[in-house]
């Protein structure tokens, strides 16, 4: 009897020893944020991860920029697909379960996200600086260009500057959109400053530029000073900085508007 016992107990032993080990391993079949952040490869394919919701397609409700000015005095919707969507809220004939609400939503914080996971691991990737630096350059610009979709629709919003655990995302409030508007303007100030006027390799098309930068700045700043029959937090200063950001683009940048040819 003693016998079985004691192969009852060795038998019982077996997991505690035998796991371990096993439970101490990364998963192998898996990128987590304890074996990623290495790289300045594994820092651009975070950058590039932060472009996938700029431009969406434009058959996705409507949520590019063209389709967001028809929401505006900017642009009138003849048609009633896509652009109809930002006609229904530049008419306030909408609920608040709007797909297109919905979708914008969603995408915007997708990217939020996204940058913020950039943004606090960064830091630990040993690269070139000038590169490091260009690369939270267009980090920022995603975010800023994020948010501005964002405050332009519902005002004030969460701010979020890191990955947000199931605590903190189930009890985060909103913040002032103004304080928000400030920290993009910021942001792209910062920018401007360390990306480049253009890209010379093929393989970087379409990253954002310094231009592109200021561009946005300008158009945050008109969209924050507002109506000019009516008052807001820093009206002129906002009027300024717009003025400044557009004039570098209009006299530095080399670029100019198209040229419309008669078919």
């Amino acid at each position: 009897m003693k016998r079985y016992i004691y192969y009852f107990m060795i038998i019982g032993l077996l997991p505690v020893f035998s796991c371990t080990d096993g439970l101490d391993l990364y998963p192998n079949d898996k990128v987590t944020v304890d074996n990623y952040w290495n790289t300045a490869e594994d820092a651009l394919r975070a950058v590039n991860a932060t472009y996938s919701n700029t431009f969406p397609q434009s058959d996705t409700y409507g949520c590019d920029l063209l389709f967001l000015d028809a929401a505006s005095d900017n642009t009138y919707p003849q048609h009633s697909n896509q652009f109809g969507n930002f006609q229904q809220i530049a008419l306030n004939a909408f609920e608040a379960n709007h797909a297109a609400l919905q979708e914008l939503w969603n995408r915007r914080y997708v990217t939020i996200r996204r940058c913020a996971d950039f943004l606090v691991n960064i830091g630990n990737v040993n690269m070139d600086p000038i590169l490091k630096n260009r690369y939270t350059a267009e980090v920022l610009f995603q975010r800023a260009y994020a948010y501005y979709y964002l405050i332009a629709q519902f005002g004030d919003v969460p701010w979020v500057d890191h990955p947000l655990t199931i605590q903190e995302a189930s009890s985060i409030r909103r913040t002032d959109k103004y304080a928000i508007a400030k920290q993009i303007i910021s942001d792209l100030d910062y920018a401007a400053a360390n990306l480049p006027s253009s890209y010379t390799n093929e393989e970087d098309d379409g990253r954002v530029t310094r231009w592109a930068a200021f561009a946005l700045k300008s158009r945050i700043c008109m969209f924050m000073a507002g109506d000019y029959r009516k008052s807001s937090p820093d009206q002129k200063w906002y009027w300024e900085q717009a003025r400044d950001a557009t004039d570098s683009v209009i006299t530095k940048s080399g670029k100019s508007l198209y040229t419309l040819i008669i078919n």
